[in-house]
């Protein structure tokens, strides 16, 4: 089989395969790290013969970015992970009000989950308003 890319098609690729290199690092998965990190250096590998700059074959063998582009990944990540921060707070936050809250009612699977989502909103907001200005933590 063969597959033909554009440069652009390419620098996609490249990209996906760095921010999926950089999750399965971040994470326990069925396929180990080393199989990631092979396949990664593998794409990588044709940075010269698509001329995308940023990418340095190490003298020790491999391939890896220079600063500017891990620079432009990693904001991409930052924006994610600020994303996936408010939302998983929103969610624990509700999800805890709600497992009080339903130990004194009788939620069917379909009530209890349409009422998290309530409750969640009622979270997405007050954080978006709010940030974490109004979180607090008690020690015990």
């Amino acid at each position: 089989m063969d597959i033909q890319f554009t440069k652009k098609q390419y620098e996609t690729l490249l990209k996906l395969t760095t921010f999926g290199t950089w999750m399965a690092g971040s994470s326990e998965t069925e396929m180990s790290n080393e199989e990631y990190d092979k396949f990664h250096q593998y794409i990588l590998s044709f940075a010269g013969a698509f001329k995308v700059n940023g990418i340095a074959d190490k003298e020790a063998g491999g391939f890896e970015m220079n600063e500017d582009y891990e620079n432009e990944l990693q904001k991409i990540i930052n924006a994610y992970e600020d994303l996936v921060f408010w939302d998983k707070l929103a969610y624990y936050l509700a999800a805890r009000e709600l497992q009080e809250e339903a130990r004194d009612a009788n939620y069917s699977e379909e009530e209890y989950f349409t009422r998290l989502v309530e409750v969640e909103d009622k979270y997405h907001n007050l954080l978006e308003k709010t940030g974490l200005e109004k979180i607090k933590v008690e020690p015990e």
